[in-house]
C-alpha cells in the first residue's frame, strides 16, 4: 500500500470501497520515495528562503505542477501554500513525466516532484533542484538539503510505501513478516538498489507504523479540507 489510497484517499474521496483502518493490519513501512522541490531555472532564486521571499512578493502568481489531483506532490504544493501564506495554481497531469516536461519548457514554475522523475533534469541543469521534501536527506544527494534545513521548518511530505495483510491475521504472522521485512530491507544490495531509484528503505514495526498512518491521515485530511480538494 501508498499513501494515496491508504492515508490520502479517505479524506479525498466522498466513498470508498475498503476502510484503510478498519480492514487492513499494518505490517511495516518499507521505503519513501524522495520528493524534491525543482524549479525552472529563470526562476532568481537558489535556496528555499530565496523562493520563499519570491513566493510571498507574489502571492498569486505562481503555478506549480503535479501528478495529478490529490497525490502527494500536489498536497506538498498545498502544504506549502498553507504554511507560507501564500496561493500558488495548481495544475494537475497525468502523471509526473508529464509535469516534469512542462516545468523544463517553463509552462509551470515548480514541481515537488520524485526524484526518480527529476533527476535526469537536475542532472541537465534543466531546472533547478533546491530541497528534499522529505524527514532526511537524500544519500545520493548528500548535499540538498531538507525543506525543513532550508528554512520552513516542519514541512515535510513523504511519499511513502508499507506492507500491510487484511485484518484479523493472527498476531504472529505479522510479527515474523515484519521482522523479516526487515531483515531484507536492511541488505546493502537491496537499499542501493532502491537508493538508484530515488527511493530510501525503511523498516518500522506494525504498532509504529500503524502511529505513523494514523498521523499522516490526520495531517493530509486537514491539508484536503483546508484546502477544499475533492477529486470525485
Amino acid at each position: 500500500g501508498t499513501i494515496g489510497p491508504i492515508a490520502i484517499n479517505p479524506s479525498l474521496l466522498s466513498k470508498m470501497p475498503y476502510d484503510p483502518i478498519r480492514d487492513l493490519a499494518p505490517i511495516s513501512q518499507a521505503a519513501v520515495a524522495v520528493n524534491v522541490l525543482v524549479v525552472h531555472p529563470s526562476l532568481p532564486v537558489k535556496s528555499v528562503k530565496e523562493f520563499i521571499a519570491l513566493a510571498k512578493s507574489r502571492p498569486n502568481d505562481l503555478n506549480y505542477g503535479s501528478s495529478g489531483s490529490g497525490a502527494a506532490d500536489h498536497l506538498a504544493g498545498e502544504l506549502f501554500n498553507a504554511m507560507v501564506g501564500v496561493k500558488m495554481a495548481h495544475i494537475a497531469y497525468k502523471g509526473g513525466a508529464p509535469a516534469m516536461l512542462d516545468l523544463v519548457g517553463g509552462n509551470v514554475q515548480l514541481v515537488f516532484s520524485t526524484l526518480s522523475t527529476a533527476t535526469a533534469a537536475i542532472e541537465g541543469n534543466r531546472v533547478r533542484a533546491l530541497a528534499v521534501a522529505g524527514s532526511q536527506r537524500f544519500p545520493g544527494m548528500p548535499d540538498l538539503p531538507t525543506m525543513s534545513e532550508a528554512g520552513l521548518k516542519g514541512f515535510e511530505v513523504n511519499n511513502w510505501y508499507g506492507l500491510f495483510a487484511p485484518a484479523g491475521t493472527p498476531k504472529d504472522i505479522i510479527t515474523r513478516v515484519s521482522a523479516d521485512a526487515g531483515k531484507a530491507l536492511a541488505m546493502a544490495d537491496v537499499k542501493k538498489r532502491l537508493m538508484e531509484a530515488g527511493i530510501i528503505a525503511v523498516s518500522s514495526s506494525p504498532e509504529a507504523f500503524a502511529a505513523y498512518i494514523r498521523a499522516e491521515t490526520d495531517k493530509w485530511g486537514k491539508v484536503i479540507r483546508d484546502a477544499k480538494i475533492k477529486a470525485d
